[in-house]
């Protein structure tokens, strides 16, 4: 559920918080099967922390968007496992090597395009 959470509201940026479930699917192909993954969004909307709804112009799309309470959990759970990386790696390195590392994985990130 963690990376639902990520990929909507890291992908959502990019489109005013809504993110077509076919590309979450791409996102997410390697944890969940298309069919595991319908399941998740539908336990996730269940508990209030995502919105499902039609794509304004393919009728056959759905959207997906955190809620509130979605973004919320996304805050926290965040916190939490920024928390966990600290403690198991971030306390071994000196805040300057901290930084060096933060700059080289956001680096990374661009250039592999996870998000995208």
């Amino acid at each position: 559920m963690f990376a639902v959470l990520v990929y909507l509201h890291d992908a959502g940026k990019d489109s005013n918080g809504a993110v077509p479930l076919a590309k979450l699917y791409r996102l997410m192909r390697t944890r969940y099967s298309q069919p595991g993954l319908s399941r998740l969004v539908k336990r996730m909307e269940a508990r209030g922390l995502l919105k499902r709804a039609g794509h304004p112009t393919d009728g056959r799309a759905t959207i997906l968007a955190l809620t509130n309470s979605g973004n919320a959990l996304y805050k926290r759970s965040v916190q939490v496992y920024q928390d966990a990386l600290y403690d198991f790696f971030g306390s071994h390195l000196t805040p300057s090597e901290v930084e060096d590392l933060s700059n080289l994985l956001t680096k990374l990130i661009d250039r592999v395009g996870i998000f995208e």
